[in-house]
């Protein structure tokens, strides 16, 4: 059962009857309505800014609208209360059946069920201008390029793993090959100097009228200005010699030829690269068939730059994928071994170990542990605060990979990830009183394999989200 979806078809309906009696116009813009857990649980379980889409459109406010949009929900079965609040958002809380329907769809699916629609065509994944050997910064783009690769091959694209190097192709293979990084083609970055490949390239980008020659300096130019970059690029000087943006454009002519529906390039930031001017190009080549989006990842600071030679490379792996890319890693083996709930590379791992324990004990104590029979059991008596706060948040992950996997920002599953594992915490360590889930595997209570499904289904869900990046979990700390 994906939730979101669901009550996302509900508000759609729900606008169709307001429709239908005359409260709204017939043509509205519906595309821009989304359905998400509020910042603030205080907010109720899920939000929709349907009513601030609409009003406009519909010639009404915000706030009136969403009043109307939350009484025709309140008559679903489906939603418990339906409030409007602020300038016109409308706050949702659903019949706790709705959460409790997840735990089937997760324990009997997994892959599934974190991917939702299965995405379909060709994909890129590029890693520019790597060198033998990695250095902190490189690996962190590999890295990062990898987590890409296998996010999207999850999601059903057929992807493509290319590297493009300057020189020592078979050195950066060697080194990416030790970090556990597979690639099916590595080039040299000359093989886009050969003349005729760049010709036709430009040619192309002409018939779309975005190329100029200009009388002093250099003699043809790309107007990409005109497509959000800051400033024009050379593509020819007045010598008649190809600029490396002409040859940078003849790679980008090949990318879109390959048939590429989606496109990631990875560089080191401070690096020869254009982004907006290769994304521009792109687009302009493949008639908006193919999407490129060309990010730059930032330096890794640390007091230690052998960390690489040991730390595991999963470890680190989690370590380097946990941090924005846009944002500077600092990189230090202190902080990455700290056992504590702020600590993902240690949470993670320390929260599907201590379920695995957890599960091995009420396997132990006669619990049936099956996802099959787990699923097939009854979740009536997972209602309390704790219960519903991890269904909601289990609910949420195919919207996650979803986002991750359209933004190209594997980063985002480990935050995710993170923030379902510090609610598992929270819960079996309550901070001044909170809601507690009980971690005891006893089969002395009836909720007990409710509880214990609900555990599996995180277990199941952390298990799933690194497995799509490449990490193993662990199934015991040491």
């Amino acid at each position: 059962m994906f939730v979101h979806q669901d009550i996302h078809r509900i508000i759609l309906a729900a606008i169709r009857d307001l429709q239908a009696d005359g409260t709204l116009p017939g043509d509205l813009p519906l595309d821009a309505i989304t359905v998400a857990p509020p910042r603030d649980p205080l907010h109720g379980q899920l939000t929709t800014n349907a009513a601030m889409v609409l009003a406009r459109a519909a010639g009404q406010t915000p706030r009136l609208l969403a009043d109307a949009l939350a009484q025709k929900l309140r008559d679903t079965t489906l939603v418990q209360s339906a409030t409007a609040a602020g300038p016109g958002f409308l706050n949702l809380t659903l019949q706790p059946l709705v959460w409790q329907a997840v735990l089937p769809a997760i324990l009997s699916d997994p892959d599934g069920f974190a991917r939702g629609e299965s995405a379909s065509g060709k994909a890129t994944v590029t890693l520019l201008q790597l060198r033998a050997p990695l250095d902190l910064h490189h690996l962190r783009v590999a890295v990062t390029g990898d987590a890409i690769a296998w996010l999207m091959q999850f999601a059903g694209y057929g992807v493509s793993r290319q590297v493009c190097v300057a020189n020592d192709p078979d050195g950066v293979a060697q080194a990416l090959a030790g970090q556990g990084i597979a690639v099916d083609h590595v080039t040299r970055s000359e093989r886009w100097q050969d003349a005729p490949a760049i010709e036709a390239a430009v040619a192309a980008l002409q018939s779309h009228g975005d190329v100029y020659a200009a009388e002093d300096g250099p003699k043809l130019w790309f107007r990409s200005t005109a497509h959000g970059d800051s400033v024009d690029r050379p593509l020819q000087d007045a010598r008649g010699a190809w600029s490396a943006f002409a040859c940078e454009l003849a790679r980008c002519h090949a990318l879109v030829q390959s048939k590429a529906v989606e496109a990631a390039d990875l560089h080191a930031t401070g690096q020869g690269v254009w982004p907006k001017a290769s994304e521009a190009a792109v687009d302009l080549l493949s008639a908006g068939y193919t999407r490129l989006d060309s990010k730059g990842i930032q330096a890794v600071q640390t007091d230690d730059p052998t960390l690489t030679h040991r730390l595991d490379p999963e470890f680190l792996r989690l370590a380097m994928l946990a941090c924005r890319p846009d944002n500077i890693l600092m990189l230090n083996e202190k902080d990455l071994h700290a056992p504590t709930r702020d600590n993902p590379a240690f949470l993670l791992h320390y929260i599907h170990a201590r379920i695995t324990a957890a599960l091995r004990a009420a396997a132990k104590a006669g619990v049936e542990i099956s996802p099959d029979a787990l699923a097939r059991g009854d979740l009536s008596g997972l209602c309390t605060e704790a219960d519903l706060r991890l269904l909601t948040k289990l609910a949420d992950w195919p919207r996650q990979t979803e986002i991750a996997t359209r933004l190209h920002e594997p980063h985002r599953i480990i935050a995710y990830l993170h923030d379902l594992a510090q609610t598992v915490h929270d819960a079996i360590q309550p901070v001044r009183g909170a809601a507690t889930l009980d971690l005891t595997a006893t089969p002395e209570t009836p909720e007990t394999p409710a509880k214990i499904a609900l555990l599996r289904a995180v277990a199941v869900v952390i298990s799933t989200g690194l497995g799509i990046l490449g990490i193993t979990p662990a199934e015991e700390m040491r």
